[in-house]
């Protein structure tokens, strides 16, 4: 199910908790998580939605899996309206991730399901495509 920004904005708006962050957040970085998730929404297999009713990581993304949950997440972003920053976690199960334009961080077995997660933090638009190739590199197909 790709989003589009019509679809995506909507979600947002029925989510209290996220709403209410999102609210915080500058134009920029509204616009920046916007375009951030229509990028990435094709490399995912939401059935029920996006927008997760949560106070930190908000929007996530899933997959299909071999063994144990049907599905599981694999990217998740999370604003920082304060540091104007989106926060990227991505599954990457102990494949490597590189980037010359974003740093991304080993956050080891962080999250319930997969292993060995990272994180990179997107600021602004010329991002984007950088933060889609490292997503896509692991979950294309």
């Amino acid at each position: 199910m790709a989003l589009t920004r019509e679809s995506f904005r909507e979600e947002i708006s029925k989510s209290s908790t996220f709403s209410n962050i999102f609210n915080k957040c500058s134009p920029d970085l509204q616009e920046l998580l916007i375009n951030l998730a229509v990028e990435l929404s094709p490399y995912s297999c939401n059935e029920e939605g996006y927008v997760k009713n949560m106070t930190e990581t908000s929007v996530r993304f899933e997959k299909p899996y071999l063994t144990g949950r049907k599905r599981q997440n694999y990217c998740m972003l999370t604003l920082r309206p304060k540091q104007k920053y989106i926060i990227v976690d991505v599954r990457t199960d102990g494949r490597p991730i590189s980037s010359e334009i974003l740093i991304p961080k080993n956050l080891g077995n962080r999250y319930n399901g997969g292993f060995e997660w990272h994180c990179f933090i997107i600021e602004d638009e010329r991002e984007i495509e950088e933060a889609v190739r490292l997503v896509s590199k692991f979950y294309k197909g």
